[in-house]
């Protein structure tokens, strides 16, 4: 009898800051070995969801290239860009600024793009997965980076911030005692950026307003992703969205009292794990926690609910429990599946089977199926990375 994965049913709807909303995508379905799977899309933020600015915001441009002209809201570097704004004002960055260790305590727009026709940074087309790119040459797009031990960002006002097109990293920063973007009041919407944090705590650490972190590229930290809200600071669920995480310690550590929406990112070859979660209410939709070290999910407090991802290839599947699993592909985890039973779920080859009554092997139909299914995700990531 043919066993069925159940794809993606319909699109998810999520909406944007200020009350914006862009169209889902589902994960694309792919057959392999009889059963259906799902592989990853690359998520583009749609231009027109960016914030145009309140009637009273000024457009200013950061292009090292050219002179200076302050009256004509021309600037140098994106530091005396940052002084010189007012509240809402769009400061779009040419390639080539840099900036160090940046404070804003105002809410601002700070994308990448040009000044002289309004276009933005976007990724390149280049089919290589995410484990082949140059850092420094690839994904070239303005950079704030921190050479000390401070932040590379740090957001700090009681509005709103729009990070788009942007490149940050820790890079100089010796042991970067301190994480790369830190959002400590405020609300932060992150989109179609570079966070490359090295041996920081973590890439991004949020633990103010409203936190949305969509279409991102987070390398290396602690933990990627380290989220720590009071309830009382945000009035809608922290969202991380269509965002690749890899070469850290953990993918997401969630420690908040707040509501978490995780949809249809890449977790893969973190050294601990992919998603960690203490405390608070997490959903995931359509993840790929895959490839890494330690656990793909671990509930160690709080409540998940997790629908229709994949976590394969791990040491183990989940770890704890505390919440709904559904129509989940778990196959391939070398120590277990570890998750609630249900009968939605698929579960498969958790570890691979051994066969033979003297000499030991592993079972060939199992050995073939998790050998097909990590190269199907590793070639998803190559269209994940090159916007396919």
């Amino acid at each position: 009898m043919a066993r069925v994965i159940m794809g993606v049913a319909a699109a998810l709807v999520c909406g944007l800051a200020l009350g914006q909303a862009a169209p889902a995508q589902a994960a694309a379905s792919e057959t392999l070995r009889g059963y259906s799977i799902k592989t990853p899309e690359r998520y583009r933020v749609p231009p027109d969801s960016l914030p145009a600015g309140s009637g009273s915001s000024k457009r200013l441009c950061v292009d090292p290239s050219k002179p200076a002209n302050p009256k004509a809201g021309r600037y140098a570097t994106i530091a005396e860009a940052v002084a010189k704004a007012s509240r809402d004002d769009i400061i779009t960055i040419e390639i080539g600024a840099v900036a160090e260790n940046l404070v804003l305590n105002k809410p601002l727009t700070l994308r990448g793009g040009s000044c002289e026709d309004g276009g933005l940074v976007n990724w390149p087309t280049e089919d290589k997965a995410p484990s082949q790119y140059s850092f420094t040459s690839d994904l070239v797009r303005p950079a704030i980076l921190s050479r000390v031990d401070a932040p590379c960002l740090t957001i700090d006002t009681d509005g709103i911030v729009f990070l788009h097109g942007l490149r940050f990293s820790t890079e100089g920063a010796g042991g970067a005692a301190q994480s790369c973007i830190v959002q400590r009041r405020g609300w932060m919407r992150i989109t179609d950026s570079i966070i490359s944090a090295g041996r920081a705590p973590a890439a991004i650490e949020a633990t103010g307003g409203n936190t949305r972190i969509e279409g991102n590229m987070i390398l290396g930290g602690r933990a990627g992703i380290t989220l720590g809200h009071a309830a009382s600071m945000v009035t809608e669920p922290v969202l991380i969205e269509n965002s690749t995480i890899t070469r850290g310690g953990v993918g997401i550590q969630a420690g908040t009292s707040t509501d978490v929406s995780v949809t249809r990112n890449v977790i893969t070859g973190m050294l601990r794990g992919g998603v960690e979660q203490t405390s608070g209410t997490m959903t995931l939709f359509g993840n790929y926690l895959s490839d890494n070290r330690g656990f793909g999910l671990s509930v160690a407090g709080g409540t998940a609910t997790a629908i229709y991802n994949t976590i394969s290839g791990n040491r183990v599947g989940v770890e704890g429990s505390g919440g709904a699993f559904k129509n989940n592909l778990i196959a391939c985890n070398r120590e277990g599946a570890g998750v609630p039973a249900d009968a939605s779920n698929q579960v498969l080859y958790n570890p691979i089977p051994q066969t033979g009554w003297f000499s030991k092997k592993p079972d060939p139909e199992a050995t073939a199926f998790c050998r097909d299914l990590q190269r199907e995700y590793r070639g998803s990531l190559g269209a994940l990375a090159a916007g396919g």
